[in-house]
């Protein structure tokens, strides 16, 4: 376990899948699946870090390619809603080579992804989601006698969620009804992970189940220029995010055991607007995570990041 403070910096794209039918190609690179485009999502990141002395390169990046298909749903008293089918093809890097032992897990992949969006009209806005996530690549693993060596091995993942967004009061559609905006993110699912192709590494496969809580707020709401600070053009809304994951790892072959991971993330971002420029939205991500991610090829560990972004 090791902790390290870390600033760096990071850009934001993201497609809109709500309105209109038939989208457009998109091109997306982002850190963290969303039901919709949101300036909150935190986005790729990409840093150096010099910690005692000691300089270490950190990145998550995930850069996908694809097409969203869409239709109009109705379900029960539900009208005007929204259903959405997207298949996209990419790639990831999450790297850290001043963790311990080291982070670098890169591949390829390809998902299967989707919502039910009901009508925004009633007091709540929900979000139903579904994805299915098939990764291959590369990723350090330990040695099976020396766990301190790390091999670069072979890697494979695939990933089935679901889960469900909450927002009360329709305020993703007008901000300016409720002075704090709350949503919640509830998701769950299973996961395999093989890892093979090199003789003295902990070779082997693990299924497992995961489960994961996020809670937001917004005491300011999500409008910017709504919170203009004094003789400039720049407004800021900030957003408090706190993330709980675990999993579990319900069997195991080879030389891999069966392990619980969990993960505790609490942030503090400050987007920001400027006026004169709308068409960028900078912001400041401070953010505190405790804990390991098989998914990722995180280690357990403790890390402090600052983060400026750019959405656009």
């Amino acid at each position: 376990m090791n902790g390290a403070a870390i600033l760096s910096l990071a850009t934001i794209a993201g497609p809109c899948i709500a309105g209109g039918t038939g989208t457009p190609l998109t091109f997306s690179l982002r850190a963290a699946e969303e039901p919709d485009d949101k300036a909150w999502e935190d986005g790729a990141q990409i840093a150096y870090s010099n910690v005692d002395g000691k300089g270490s390169t950190i990145a998550d990046i995930v850069g996908k390619i694809g097409h969203t298909w869409e239709s109009s749903l109705s379900v029960g008293r539900f009208h005007d809603g929204v259903a959405t089918l997207n298949l996209e093809v990419g790639g990831y890097l999450h790297k850290n080579s001043g963790s311990d032992p080291r982070q670098n897990d890169r591949g390829g992949s390809v998902q299967a992804s989707g919502l039910w969006w009901l009508d925004p009209n009633y007091k709540s806005l929900s979000v139903f989601t579904y994805s299915l996530d098939y990764q291959n690549g590369k990723t350090l693993t330990p040695g099976k006698t020396d766990d301190s060596a790390l091999f670069d091995v072979n890697s494979s993942r695939l990933i089935v969620d679901a889960g469900w967004y909450y927002q009360p009061f329709g305020s993703a559609y007008d901000p300016g009804r409720s002075p704090g905006v709350f949503w919640l993110q509830l998701t769950g699912g299973g996961y395999l992970d093989r890892v093979s192709g090199a003789e003295d590494a902990q070779n082997g496969r693990v299924n497992g189940i995961r489960g994961i809580v996020q809670i937001s707020w917004a005491p300011w709401g999500l409008d910017p220029t709504a919170n203009m600070l004094p003789g400039t053009t720049l407004g800021v809304a900030p957003i408090l995010k706190l993330s709980i994951q675990s999993q579990h790892d319900t069997s195991a072959s080879g030389d891999r055991v069966k392990e619980d991971r969990h993960l505790y993330v609490a942030s503090l971002r400050f987007p920001f607007k400027n006026t004169n420029d709308p068409g960028l939205v900078p912001s400041i991500l401070v953010s505190r995570s405790v804990g390991a991610d098989l998914l990722t090829g995180r280690s357990k560990q403790n890390v402090t990041k600052v983060t400026f972004a750019l959405a656009f």
